[in-house]
């Protein structure tokens, strides 16, 4: 994974995550578009922030104006919004957060929508679960054989009116049997079952 989360940014997440005001989700994402946005420069400007979450810029200096009370942000002349201590490391946690959410999906072959996907899990996931996932992305990148043999599974499964059929394992033949989701007695599309190497 590219930008790992570390022992430490963990620490600040799991502790902003205990706290009783932590920010709603429209604040995370600000605080982590800030964070982007002034990766390279230290700062980053109102109405380029307002342009990259496609909000006005009133909102957005509204906005500012809440974090800065809360001690993110510092919001200075000509619309220049600087990030805290606090806010840098908050801000860099849920950037990871968002990375490590979106290359899973990408990883288990979610393409469409995968912004929308990724913004519903990040703001309601826990740093356990978070933890897991991170560790689960890189067992899949580093076994290879795993994610080729998921990759195998999704693209034989067999379709029924557009959606999976379910696919039970039989512990006796070692073979995938077909629940028919259409009901008993309906007619399913012609499928082959397999032996498996894993069970």
């Amino acid at each position: 994974m590219g930008d790992e989360i570390g022992d430490k940014e963990f620490f600040t997440f799991r502790e902003y995550m205990k706290k009783d005001d932590k920010l709603t989700a429209s604040m995370e994402d600000y605080l982590e578009m800030i964070y982007r946005l002034s990766a390279e420069k230290g700062y980053t400007r109102t109405h380029d922030l307002a342009a990259a979450l496609n909000v006005q810029p009133p909102s957005t200096t509204r906005m500012i104006q809440r974090m800065s009370e809360l001690g993110l942000v510092n919001y200075e002349k000509y619309g220049i919004i600087t990030l805290s201590q606090k806010g840098k490391e908050i801000g860099k946690a849920l950037l990871q957060r968002h990375l490590i959410v979106e290359e899973f999906l990408k990883l288990i072959g979610i393409t469409e929508g995968i912004l929308e996907e990724t913004e519903k899990i990040e703001h309601t996931i826990s740093v356990g679960t978070l933890q897991r996932l991170g560790s689960l992305t890189m067992f899949l990148k580093n076994n290879p054989q795993v994610l080729k043999a998921f990759e195998d599974f999704q693209d034989k499964a067999v379709k029924v009116s557009g959606e999976p059929v379910t696919r039970v394992l039989d512990k006796k033949t070692a073979s995938w049997k077909i629940k028919n989701p259409a009901g008993p007695g309906k007619k399913l599309e012609k499928f082959k079952t397999r032996r498996s190497r894993y069970f």
